[in-house]
């Protein structure tokens, strides 16, 4: 029996993350794409070499010891448990975007195809959801079926925006 951890959005970093985290019981994005050869890996591992003591914290010392000062425990903490950072590589953040960003955009193009029956609408909402999407796409599929159609907004930046998005019509 052994043990191992994922880090399915990370990649791998060039040392050990700590005494009781080598690398070799570690998996990382790279490491996904052959799950099962890197859980084969790990279960082959004898279990010793992963960082464990086969002794215990130390034997204790005869006598009341002053204990370590603040700089030995400092650096204690720092060798038994150090900080790291594990950053997630480009290519599967950039899929993970693409793939919200796809499925978002197929759900503004089924609430435009609702909106074509209804000749009136408000949609309203926080910043961020695709209002202003919604109404430059609808805008210019009603300019292109030919009706005259007017698109308003409340500030010229985003008049100039939405001047520029929509290009000469």
């Amino acid at each position: 029996m052994t043990h191992g951890a994922l880090f399915p959005d990370s990649a791998r970093p060039i040392t050990d993350l700590g005494p009781d985290a080598p690398l070799t019981i570690l998996g990382f994005a790279e490491d996904m794409e052959h799950l099962g050869d890197w859980t084969r890996a790990l279960l082959e591992q004898d279990g010793r070499g992963a960082g464990r003591s086969e002794h215990g914290p130390g034997a204790a010392a005869g006598g009341r010891a002053a204990g370590p000062g603040k700089a030995a425990l400092e650096e204690l903490v720092r060798r038994l448990a150090p900080r790291f950072q594990l950053p997630m590589p480009l290519g599967p953040a950039l899929r993970e975007d693409q793939r919200r960003i796809v499925e978002l955009t197929e759900q503004q193009f089924r609430i435009l195809n609702q909106l074509a029956r209804m000749p009136r609408v408000v949609i309203s909402g926080g910043a961020g959801p695709g209002k202003t999407f919604l109404a430059l796409e609808q805008a210019q599929r009603l300019a292109a079926s030919g009706r005259r159609t007017l698109l308003t907004c409340f500030n010229r930046a985003l008049a100039g925006f939405l001047r520029s998005s929509a290009g000469e019509r």
